[in-house]
Protein backbone atom coordinates (compact mmCIF):
# COMPACT_ATOMS: atom_id res chain seq x y z
CA UNK A 1 0.00 0.00 0.00
CA UNK A 2 1.40 3.22 -1.07
CA UNK A 3 -1.10 5.36 0.81
CA UNK A 4 -3.99 3.97 3.80
CA UNK A 5 -7.47 5.85 3.51
CA UNK A 6 -8.11 7.37 7.43
CA UNK A 7 -3.98 7.88 7.65
CA UNK A 8 -2.36 10.86 8.31
CA UNK A 9 -0.36 11.84 5.04
CA UNK A 10 3.19 13.08 5.11
CA UNK A 11 4.02 12.09 1.46
CA UNK A 12 3.39 13.59 -2.53
CA UNK A 13 3.61 10.25 -4.36
CA UNK A 14 4.54 9.75 -7.95
CA UNK A 15 3.86 6.57 -9.86
CA UNK A 16 6.68 6.31 -12.27
CA UNK A 17 6.61 2.51 -13.10
CA UNK A 18 4.01 0.01 -12.55
CA UNK A 19 0.07 0.52 -11.82
CA UNK A 20 -1.74 0.70 -9.03
CA UNK A 21 -5.70 0.86 -7.92
CA UNK A 22 -7.58 3.86 -5.70
CA UNK A 23 -10.04 2.29 -3.44
CA UNK A 24 -12.03 4.06 -0.75
CA UNK A 25 -14.67 2.49 1.17
CA UNK A 26 -13.70 -0.67 0.22
CA UNK A 27 -14.70 0.24 -3.76
CA UNK A 28 -12.45 0.73 -6.54
CA UNK A 29 -12.55 4.27 -7.35
CA UNK A 30 -9.77 4.90 -10.20
CA UNK A 31 -6.49 2.92 -11.79
CA UNK A 32 -3.58 4.55 -12.19
CA UNK A 33 -0.49 4.23 -14.40
CA UNK A 34 3.20 5.75 -14.61
CA UNK A 35 3.07 9.59 -14.22
CA UNK A 36 0.00 9.59 -12.33
CA UNK A 37 0.17 11.04 -8.48
CA UNK A 38 -1.53 10.82 -4.78
CA UNK A 39 -0.90 12.16 -1.81
CA UNK A 40 -1.83 15.95 -2.62
CA UNK A 41 -5.10 15.83 -0.89
CA UNK A 42 -3.66 15.62 2.64
CA UNK A 43 -1.00 17.43 1.37
CA UNK A 44 -3.09 20.82 0.79
CA UNK A 45 -6.22 19.99 2.76
CA UNK A 46 -4.30 18.60 6.15
CA UNK A 47 -7.07 16.11 6.11
CA UNK A 48 -6.76 12.69 6.45
CA UNK A 49 -5.87 10.45 3.69
CA UNK A 50 -9.28 10.07 1.46
CA UNK A 51 -8.48 6.31 0.05
CA UNK A 52 -6.30 3.32 0.13
CA UNK A 53 -3.69 3.12 -2.70
CA UNK A 54 -2.15 -0.52 -3.68
CA UNK A 55 0.47 -1.38 -6.23
CA UNK A 56 -0.52 -4.23 -8.25
CA UNK A 57 2.35 -5.81 -8.30
CA UNK A 58 6.06 -4.07 -8.36
CA UNK A 59 6.21 -0.72 -8.93
CA UNK A 60 9.09 2.35 -8.62
CA UNK A 61 8.01 5.51 -7.31
CA UNK A 62 8.74 9.41 -6.05
CA UNK A 63 8.34 10.21 -2.81
CA UNK A 64 8.19 14.01 -1.83
CA UNK A 65 8.11 14.62 1.94
CA UNK A 66 5.91 17.81 2.81
CA UNK A 67 8.30 20.25 2.54
CA UNK A 68 10.08 18.86 -0.32
CA UNK A 69 6.39 19.04 -2.17
CA UNK A 70 5.91 22.76 -1.05
CA UNK A 71 8.89 24.12 -3.13
CA UNK A 72 7.34 22.10 -5.88
CA UNK A 73 4.07 23.76 -5.65
CA UNK A 74 6.15 27.16 -5.39
CA UNK A 75 9.06 26.69 -7.83
CA UNK A 76 7.45 24.61 -10.66
CA UNK A 77 3.43 26.78 -11.28
CA UNK A 78 2.66 24.23 -14.05
CA UNK A 79 2.78 21.43 -11.57
CA UNK A 80 0.76 23.61 -8.79
CA UNK A 81 -1.99 24.09 -11.52
CA UNK A 82 -2.60 20.32 -11.87
CA UNK A 83 -2.41 19.10 -8.34
CA UNK A 84 -5.02 22.05 -7.26
CA UNK A 85 -7.14 20.97 -9.95
CA UNK A 86 -6.44 17.29 -9.15
CA UNK A 87 -7.70 18.14 -5.94
CA UNK A 88 -11.04 19.64 -6.57
CA UNK A 89 -12.00 17.04 -9.19
CA UNK A 90 -10.54 14.14 -6.40
CA UNK A 91 -12.33 15.12 -3.06
CA UNK A 92 -14.76 12.93 -1.91
CA UNK A 93 -18.25 14.21 -1.60
CA UNK A 94 -19.38 15.06 2.27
Amino acid sequence: DLTREGARGHEFIVLVEGEADVVRKGRLVAALSPGDFVGEIALVTGAPRTATVRTRGPARVLVLGAAGFRTLMRDVPSIQAKVLTAVAVRLPPE
